[in-house]
């Protein structure tokens, strides 16, 4: 069988080309979480950005990487002061393409809710913004009523937050698993 390994370097190549300017695999926690956005908020890469599109990307990163966290399908064991929680893997890149920056994120899900989560992609990609503010207010209003959470927020959040549709992807892993990828543009 024959072995194919890729330098670091065209690794690096392979992504830069592509626009991609942050990128991130791996195991997930709030306080990773947290050392992402400063690194985010110091990318001279972001420094053409407006003030409303930084703060955009950085509410959609929030929101993708807690998706991660709390819903990938892989859970790892994470270290926190001596004890051991589940937290999720996932990848995450930033870059810029055209005229506009990306944010991608996947994880893998189990597979019995990618239709759910489709479903719920595909709805707001058919609105027009204020069609999304709208949803999202009467989303709140369930959740409240609810006293809930997980109503699907988060995707709605990036929606709002993006100048274009959201583009989703799955990739079966296996049987029971499919890998997950979002991208949103800002």
């Amino acid at each position: 069988m024959m072995s194919y390994h890729k330098s670091a370097y065209e690794f690096h190549e392979e992504l830069k080309a592509q626009g991609v300017f942050f990128f991130f695999n791996g195991t997930l926690s709030q306080n990773l979480l947290k050392d992402i956005i400063r690194n985010i908020h110091c990318r001279k890469e972001l420094e053409i950005a407006t003030r409303t599109q930084l703060n955009r990307i950085i509410s959609i990163v929030i929101e993708l990487l807690q998706n991660v966290t709390f819903y990938s399908s892989e859970p790892a064991k994470y270290c926190d002061n001596k004890n051991f929680r589940d937290i999720g893997d996932g990848i995450l890149m930033i870059g810029r393409r055209d005229d506009a920056f990306f944010i991608s994120c996947g994880n893998p899900v189990e597979r019995s809710k990618v239709d759910i989560i489709r479903s719920k992609v595909e709805r707001l990609s058919s609105m027009n913004r204020s069609e999304i503010v709208q949803f999202y207010r009467g989303q709140l209003n369930e959740v409240r009523d609810e006293e809930g959470m997980g109503a699907g927020l988060g995707f709605i959040e990036i929606a709002k937050k993006s100048s274009r549709p959201l583009n989703i992807t799955f990739d079966r892993v296996d049987e029971d698993r499919a890998y997950f990828s979002i991208t949103s543009y800002v």
